[in-house]
């Protein structure tokens, strides 16, 4: 199993969750530039996730990240993707994304899918948009809804995938905070056909039965974020995320023969802050 097939999940679990906390952990910008907070950071780690989505073998991989203010703006990066925050000063974010969506080759573990046709890269580029509000009641708590488009433009899945996701954050103590967020994701019938189809071609080299695979919702998912402050610069990361297949994905012989429709991250690493 190779980095190569992690790289297009991490992003949907990674990279969401990290920035995600930074903004609901962080001050406003502006406070912290006067007061020579951090305001952005790296961090590295391990994970053991799917291959590839709908599979049932998981693999220990690294994972990187970063969150950096610059002229005015903030450059998020997590594994194969990144994104800017043109507004990092407002309860609104909003900017454009990147995503490389590495597919699905005949290295899958499974012998079956990996006599299929492989499935190319994907770059996905699109757009989100974010809102966070106060959450009275908890200590620095700080919920937000998320929504964001992706188009693949390289021939990979040709599809578009939009994914929406809300989040409630807030500390545990002075250095602990919890983050729980839950996401629903729908893609058109150019992804779903791509990961989850069956031709005929595929159905005569692996032995699974014909199947057409339209658009709808492809996932719906919960996580937990723990991050716990060692210093005023460094920080332990901790995430456990579900997700559960939904629609033809369920239904397709590539999940219900050959994979899996419950799908599980868990990961740690540490973040230096700056």
């Amino acid at each position: 199993m190779t980095l190569r097939r992690f790289s297009g999940i991490g992003l949907s679990t990674i990279a969401v969750a990290l920035l995600a906390a930074q903004g609901a952990w962080g001050q406003d910008a502006q406070a912290n530039v006067a007061k020579n907070a951090p305001d952005g950071f790296f961090a590295l780690g391990v994970a053991t996730l799917p291959e590839f989505i709908g599979a049932d073998a998981n693999q220990l991989v690294p994972f990187a990240a970063a969150s950096v203010p610059f002229l005015g703006r903030r450059f998020n990066l997590a594994g194969l993707g990144a994104n800017v925050d043109l507004l990092p000063n407002s309860r609104f974010s909003v900017g454009p994304l990147v995503n490389l969506e590495l597919g699905r080759d005949d290295g899958a573990d499974s012998e079956v899918l990996a006599r299929m046709s492989e499935i190319d890269p994907a770059i996905e580029v699109g757009g989100f948009l974010r809102y966070a509000m106060p959450v009275a009641g908890l200590q620095q708590g700080l919920g937000a809804i998320s929504l964001q488009v992706r188009q693949d433009v390289a021939g990979g899945h040709e599809g578009l995938v939009v994914q929406g996701g809300g989040e409630l954050g807030f500390s545990l103590s002075a250095r602990t905070q919890l983050s729980l967020s839950t996401q629903l994701t729908w893609a058109d019938a150019s992804f779903v056909d791509t990961y989850f189809a069956v031709d005929e071609a595929d159905a005569l080299a692996s032995g699974l039965p014909l199947f057409d695979a339209g658009a709808g919702l492809r996932d719906v998912g919960a996580a937990v974020l723990v991050t716990h402050a060692v210093s005023q610069r460094w920080a332990l990361i901790g995430r456990v995320a579900y997700t559960r297949l939904l629609g033809d994905a369920v239904d397709s012989p590539v999940v219900d023969l050959e994979g899996d429709a419950n799908q599980l991250f868990i990961g740690g690493g540490v973040s230096w802050l700056f």
